[in-house]
Order: structure tokens, then sequence, then C-alpha cells
């Protein structure tokens, strides 16, 4: 008795079958990327430190949130992308302290310092009117918040984990499949202390070359060009920098 073979189908990927295409495209110049012994073009003031104090972790249930705004005059608040901002807080201030006075935020990134670096927790901390925040903590050695250190700080893994953070936070979009972002209800805030812009823009650099297949150094110059932006965001990126951020924005998701 012969068989017949049986044949395995032709693989078809799945933007064939969707009939989706991706494509992403942009006119901009790519801007001077800082080198390595450049000093950056803003200093900022020396605060004094104090120790972490514990994380304040508290029930997971979702709820509410507010969708207003802080002045953000005096801490350099700034919109990335509709439903992304950046800020600074204080150094001394803990992790805890900075997401109560950010509640206002569904997502929160907190870049502070600690005895204990490298550390990467999530915590969704629940409050009395219903509203929560969900955040990422990423800690810094406490010796990078020396004035003479303008470098980035942040681990491989740590950028890793806050573009996932930012991924699963942020809803998908193409040009294709464009999202009305008007609609969007996630509110994302990445904060660094005074000083250390550095990290944060290369957690954006990394979640935005990622999400839009554009290289790094073209999503900093993009960033260069958002006029609102504040000075104190721009042109503080060195070329190292950005090669770390390139190899970590290549990851497979």
């Amino acid at each position: 008795m012969s068989s017949t073979p049986i044949h395995s189908p032709a693989f078809v990927p799945l933007r064939e079958r969707c009939k989706v295409s991706l494509s992403v495209d942009t006119n901009c110049e790519r801007r001077r990327i800082l080198k390595r012994d450049e000093p950056p073009t803003h200093s900022f003031p020396d605060v004094p430190i104090d120790e972490e104090s514990p994380l304040e972790e508290t029930s997971t249930m979702p709820g509410l949130y507010s969708s207003t705004l802080p002045n953000g005059q005096d801490r350099c608040l700034g919109a990335i992308i509709p439903g992304v901002f950046v800020s600074f807080h204080e150094p001394n201030h803990t992790s805890a302290q900075v997401i109560r006075a950010n509640r206002c935020f569904t997502h929160v990134i907190c870049i502070s310092y600690s005895k204990h670096p490298c550390r990467i927790v999530e915590t969704t901390t629940w409050f009395k009117d219903d509203s929560y925040v969900r955040a990422l903590h990423l800690t810094l050695p406490l010796s990078s918040s020396k004035r003479s250190n303008r470098r980035l700080q942040l681990q491989d893994n740590q950028l890793l984990v806050a573009r996932d953070f930012l991924s699963l936070a942020l809803p998908f979009s193409s040009r294709s499949a464009p999202h009305d972002w008007a609609q969007n209800t996630s509110r994302v805030l990445i904060t660094t202390p005074l000083g250390a812009p550095i990290d944060a823009l290369c957690v954006i650099a990394v979640y935005l070359s990622f999400s839009s297949e554009q290289d790094v150094y073209d999503v900093l110059s993009l960033l260069e060009d958002i006029e609102e932006l504040p000075r104190e965001w721009k042109g503080v990126v060195c070329e190292d920098d950005a090669e770390i951020a390139q190899d970590v924005a290549d990851e497979p998701h």
C-alpha cells in the first residue's frame, strides 16, 4: 500500500496575511551627537543626596486616574510624544515620594540614586480615591550623582526592561494602522534626578527606536527638533551612550 506524502502549506508571513505594510521615513537631518570627552551643553546645581527609603508597595487593584498634569516649569516637564513626558525630581526624594507627587500619570519610570544600584522593581500604588500608578523603579549608584559624571549609568538590562514596560503601557501605532492618540488613556512619565537627563533620554530613545524601527541617532535628532521640549534635555547624549542605547533597542522583544 503506497502512501501519498503530506506537504506542509507554504509559510506566509503574518504581515502578508493581514495585508499590513509597515514603514517609517523621516526628512530630519542627523544632529550632532556629543563625543565622549565633550562637556555637556548645560550644567546643573549640586543637590545633597540622602539614603533611599524602602519602596512603598500597595495593592495592585486598578482604578481611575486624573488627566490633569502638574505644573512642570520648576522641573523641566516636557512632552516627547502624545502621552509621554519627561521631568526632573530632587535627587534626595525617595521613589515613593516621587510616585505620590506624580499620581496624575498612569505609568511612571522613576530613575533614582541608591546605595543598592542596578535594581529593577515594579510596583502599583493604590490611592484612596481609586486612582493608581504603575511604576518601574530603576536605581543608579550614588557615585553617579557627582557633578563631573555625565555618562549613561543605567545598565543594559535596566534599559531593556524599561523598553518593554513602555511597550506595554503605550498603544501600538504604525503608518498603516495608526492609533488615535487623542483617545489614548495612558499618561506616562519618565522622571530622573536633577542633573541626570542622559538616563531618561536613553530610556526614551531605546523605546522609540525599537517601536519605530529608526536608529537612535535619528530619534535623538527628532527630540532636538521639539521646540516645546526644555533645552535641559537637548545635546547631552554622547556618541558612546547612543551606541549603547542602539544595541538595547535592537534586542528582540
